[in-house]
């Protein structure tokens, strides 16, 4: 009875024991496949968040950078800085000589003319009238001036016939008489008529000149600076009663006038001669100096503020260079002032300043014994190795390596190399 429970027993458990079978090494091989597919997947999807994230520069390090400076430094001392203004030394308010309403303007802000040329017109049908009526007298005086020629050769020959007559014994005293008297009408009528073709001829220039006036044009060859009218505004040289009309039509400047005029107190005025060199920089051009001398002091000075003007020239004009700019002007030593009767390029190359190049103190690092800085290009480092100088209110000269105007990094991280992607900090 025991032998038949235990053999049943066996037969129960023989059931629950696993099938090593080739259906179930199938299915314990697909499920490995389909584990590794998906570590595979994951895998690509964090590569591609990364690549991603590169990209965007999210990892990109952020740095503060600074921009290198030009310095004027290494010229003659510097006795005295005064302020002023680019001023032309020939200009012109240019306006109409007849009163009337412009119909024509041909010109704009910043046009350059040339002496003579029109730059507006007014209307002038008016004007166009009186020079037709004018020719047309002219014309009718020297037709009168012709007429009364003949006429006085005609009694020239009549009154030579009557000489021979008379000596002939053919006609009478008074019919000699006659024809010389009608000879000197006839001269005096040519007289009168000449007269009268001078007369005409001199109201027809009038009439011309009037009509010119209708032409507005330019005095000498300038640019055009400012302009006051448009077509259709009454223009005047001066004001016409209670009409309101516009004065000058347009301002001009020649611009290779310009000078820089500066008010010296008249207690210094002793530091300045003519001819001494002096540096000129702009208000709107502060790192870009120009080279000039003294041109002229104006012999008198300005009782209400005790100062006397100096008129400086430059030596070379550009673009930059506008009137009414503000100016401030370093006069040099005296010593300066010697040979500066050469020419302009003789004059700049003479004291012409030299520009150094300056870069903030904690741009500076030490690399391999050497000082270099990080120069941030198109996104990426470079490192420019250099030679400095004085160091000055927190700025050291860089005297090799750089010219101005570079990005350069601020106390730079560590890690940064040749190449490294970099980020600049907004407002840096």
């Amino acid at each position: 009875m025991e032998t038949f429970h235990s053999k049943a027993s066996e037969a129960d458990l023989s059931g629950l024991r696993i099938d090593r079978s080739s259906d179930g090494r199938r299915a314990g091989g697909a499920g490995a496949r389909r584990a590794a597919m998906a570590a595979i997947a994951a895998i690509a999807v964090l590569l591609a968040i990364g690549f991603a994230v590169r990209r965007a520069g999210l990892f990109t390090p952020e740095v503060t950078a600074a921009t290198t400076r030009l310095r004027a430094g290494g010229g003659p001392a510097a006795v005295l800085t005064a302020n002023g203004y680019v001023v032309a030394q020939r200009k012109a308010a240019v306006a109409s000589k007849a009163t009337g309403r412009l119909a024509e303007l041909f010109v704009e802000e910043g046009s350059v003319v040339t002496a003579g040329q029109i730059l507006g017109r007014l209307e002038h049908a008016d004007y166009d009238a009186e020079v037709l009526r004018a020719r047309a007298d002219f014309d009718a005086a020297r037709a009168a001036h012709a007429r009364a020629q003949a006429e006085s050769a005609l009694a020239a020959v009549e009154f030579a016939r009557q000489e021979r007559l008379l000596a002939a014994g053919q006609t009478d005293q008074a019919t000699h008489d006659r024809a010389r008297s009608v000879i000197g009408v006839a001269v005096a009528r040519v007289r009168e008529e000449e007269a009268n073709v001078r007369s005409r001829r001199a109201e027809l220039d009038f009439a011309e000149a009037n009509q010119e006036y209708t032409n507005i044009r330019a005095p000498f060859d300038a640019t055009v600076l400012r302009k006051n009218a448009e077509v259709g505004e009454i223009v005047a040289p001066v004001s016409v009663g209670s009409v309101s009309a516009r004065g000058a039509i347009v301002d001009l400047a020649d611009m290779a006038s310009l000078e820089v005029e500066v008010d010296v107190n008249e207690a210094y005025i002793a530091r300045i001669a003519i001819g001494q060199r002096a540096e000129i920089r702009l208000d709107a051009y502060a790192d870009r100096p120009y080279g000039g001398f003294v041109r002229q002091i104006v012999p008198t000075a300005d009782r209400q503020k005790a100062t006397v003007v100096v008129k400086v020239h430059f030596d070379a004009l550009d673009r930059y260079v506008l009137p009414e700019m503000g100016a401030k002007v370093t006069f040099q030593s005296a010593e300066s002032a010697e040979g500066a009767g050469g020419d302009a390029a003789d004059r700049a190359a003479s004291a012409a300043p030299q520009m150094r190049v300056f870069v903030p103190q904690a741009a500076l690092s030490q690399r391999d014994g050497r000082g270099v800085v990080l120069v941030v290009e198109d996104g990426r480092v470079r490192v420019v190795p250099v030679e400095t100088g004085e160091t000055s209110e927190g700025e050291v000269e860089v005297r090799t390596g750089l010219r101005g105007g570079e990005s350069v990094i601020v106390s730079p991280p560590e890690g940064l190399n040749e190449g490294s992607r970099v980020r600049i900090k907004k407002g840096a």
